[in-house]
Order: structure tokens, then sequence, then C-alpha cells
């Protein structure tokens, strides 16, 4: 008869310690759809990625896993990343977290927050923002370069960076 013999595989995980918070989060190119955050890795670092959770107002989400969150998955280990699709003229808060490996419970840093508005609409101006097309203007300060126009009417730009006025 054959003898048995018995074998055992013991596993060790250790747990990864939560990452440092990432530094200087700070609001980069903005407009009224759009927030650019950037922000600098924590030093030395364990993060493998970030994640950004937002939310309208005042006050930043508690956690990351709360408000609107975009992903370790979607961000990366990049220090900026930008938001689109958001409101004209509205305040938005947001929260930084680092994350190592598994982005769930303690392998997440407590995160920063930032808060910002996005900017005004001028009223009247197309929404596709392309250059090449004409718009009813009932008001609007600024156009590309500094130029200011002020009043009512129709504003033309062509695609030839003519600029006209027709009241």
């Amino acid at each position: 008869q054959y003898g048995k013999t018995s074998r055992s595989s013991e596993i060790s995980a250790t747990a990864l310690p939560p990452p440092e918070n990432p530094t200087g989060f700070q609001e980069g190119a903005k407009t009224a759809y759009k927030f650019e955050g950037s922000w600098s890795a924590a030093s030395p670092t364990t993060t493998s990625g970030y994640i950004i959770s937002y939310a309208q107002g005042a006050t930043a989400p508690a956690t990351c896993a709360e408000g609107t969150v975009i992903t370790a998955a979607q961000i990366g280990a990049n220090t900026k990343y930008l938001i689109e699709g958001l409101t004209a003229a509205t305040q938005y808060s947001f929260k930084l977290c680092g994350v190592n490996g598994n982005t769930e419970g303690d392998n997440r840093s407590m995160g920063v927050t930032l808060t910002v508005t996005t900017q005004t609409k001028a009223t009247g101006v197309c929404d596709s923002g392309l250059l090449s097309t004409t718009c009813v203007v009932s008001t609007i300060k600024t156009i590309a370069n500094g130029l200011s126009i002020a009043g009512t009417g129709v504003l033309v730009i062509n695609s030839g960076a003519t600029l006209s006025s027709n009241p």
C-alpha cells in the first residue's frame, strides 16, 4: 500500500498601510462646464492611484466613496484630472484620496478637499463652443484674447477669425 503524505501551505498577506494624503490639491483650467484638478503625490508614497469624489455645494463628501466618484481605475497614478459635465456658475466641493492596491476601506488616505465655483456662461453664447457659427447675444463681456464687446445683437465669428457685431 502507498503511504499518505500531507503537505500544508501557509500564505500570509500583509496589508499595505494607507497612503499619505496627496498635497497641493488645486484648480487648474476651469470653465463653465469643466474643472481640472492637479496635485502632488505624498512623499514617500505607497500610492498606486487616486479617487476623486465631488458634490455640489460648499461641503465635500465625507469619504471618497460618497457623492459622484471618479475611480482609481479612471484616474490611475496621474496627478491631474479633468472633470466635465458640470453646471455653470455652480459651487462644487471635491475630495481627493490616494489609494494603494485595493481601493476599499483602509487602503485609502483620509483625503484632502477643495471647493470651487465654475464660471458663469455668457448669456446667448452658443453651447457648442464652435467658433464658426452665428449666435444671438444678449450680454457678453469678453471673447478670446481679451477682446471686449458690449451691447446686444447678433455676434458673428467666422473661422477666419473675423469678428463683427450687427446691432
